[in-house]
């Protein structure tokens, strides 16, 4: 692809594995609030972050595949602290 279209499938892709990322970061902040009793309200939220997160994932993911021309894949997001 010409230059311009590099780039923004790049730009798309490195928005996406931040995405990505930020699902595993709500999972684990629903979790945590969860163990320490917090309100049943605020769990929900963090797990619809983690959704809305996910599908942002997609629609980047999506976006810089357009750009790229081919099928990309996402590098397993890093294990979050204990």
């Amino acid at each position: 692809p010409w230059p311009a279209r590099r780039i923004l499938a790049r730009a798309w892709a490195r928005d996406a594995a931040l995405e990505h990322a930020s699902v595993a970061a709500f999972e684990q902040l629903a979790r945590r609030l969860e163990v320490v009793g917090a309100p049943a309200e605020l769990v929900a939220r963090a797990s619809r972050a983690a959704a809305e997160e996910a599908e942002h994932t997609r629609l980047c993911l999506a976006l810089a595949e357009r750009y790229a021309g081919r099928t990309l894949a996402l590098a397993p997001t890093p294990a979050l602290p204990q």
